[in-house]
């Protein structure tokens, strides 16, 4: 079982373009990112099957999100993982890039 005092803390690494997450000094995961420009492609997240179920991932991705958006950059959530995150979390839905300069409704439109 999960403790609330457990801090997740988090790395960019920039050689190998994943976002990294430990918690104890151990690696508990990944969200695996592709920079172009201003846009960060956020292709795929690992979370150890022993944490699944565990509220690791959407912490991650949290984490992650609340850096792009600190750098002031957009995303495209190719992973179907995040992509449910910003759907479920409307603080984030502006920074989901938008070729078409729709609302947020539309913003899904093409990655499907």
């Amino acid at each position: 079982m999960r403790t609330s005092n457990e801090k997740i803390q988090m790395k960019i690494n920039t050689i190998k373009s994943k976002f990294e997450f430990q918690l104890e000094g151990r690696q508990i995961g990944y969200i695996k990112f592709t920079p172009i420009g201003r846009i960060m492609y956020l292709t795929k997240i690992i979370v150890p099957p022993t944490l699944i179920g565990k509220e690791y991932g959407k912490e991650m991705v949290d984490k992650a999100l609340n850096a792009i958006d600190k750098m002031r950059f957009k995303v495209i959530p190719s992973s179907s993982f995040i992509r449910n995150y910003i759907r479920k979390h409307p603080e984030y839905q502006n920074l989901v890039y938008d070729p078409g300069g729709g609302k947020f409704h539309d913003r899904f439109s093409w990655l499907r």
